[in-house]
């Protein structure tokens, strides 16, 4: 019984439910900063974005179809690091799980709240100044008080982004019916 004992307490506590999973896949899926980004590219840079998107589409399904062929090759469970271990070895394999996985998180937390400030500034100039920086505080802050505080958060702010996004998909439609 002691070995029980001491088997369920050396399992994690499972602090999130099914609403707050739900969020975060909904936050996944409806994240505002790609849609925002495509649109201001493509207003911007009109049929020659399109032409950026085709390749960078390319480019997608080329290392798609590249890990898709590697781990054929190697069918046991693996990442970046497994792959370029084999073809380049550890070293390189070390370098590119370090570029590929910390290049993106140091520089798209700044990016999307760059992106924050830029839409506010210019859609009310000189209203909300430093707002990328006070929501990055913020988010610090729920943060350290722990993850019930900031998935509570999460549930509400994501919620009435779901309320926002039928409010305005119900209106549109009443809109279509009545011309």
């Amino acid at each position: 019984m002691a070995a029980n004992e001491t088997a369920t307490n050396s399992s994690l506590k499972r602090v999130l439910g099914f609403p707050s999973l739900f969020v975060v896949a909904i936050g996944v899926v409806a994240a505002q900063s790609c849609f925002v980004s495509t649109l201001q590219g493509a207003g911007l840079g009109g049929g020659t974005f399109f032409i950026a998107l085709l390749i960078g589409f390319i480019l997608t399904i080329c290392y798609i179809v590249t890990y898709s062929e590697l781990s054929l090759m190697m069918p046991k469970a693996g990442s970046i690091s497994t792959y370029t271990a084999v073809a380049m070895g550890h070293f390189p394999a070390i370098i590119a799980t370090l570029s590929g996985y910390l290049a993106p998180l140091i520089f798209g937390g700044p990016a999307e709240l760059f992106l924050v400030d830029y839409i506010l500034e210019v859609a009310y100039p000189g209203v909300f100044s430093q707002m990328g920086l006070i929501i990055l505080i913020t988010l610090t802050v729920l943060n350290l008080l722990g993850i019930n505080i900031f998935s509570t958060i999460q549930n509400i702010l994501a919620y009435a982004m779901l309320a926002a996004f039928l409010l305005v998909g119900f209106a549109g439609l009443h809109q279509a019916g009545a011309t």
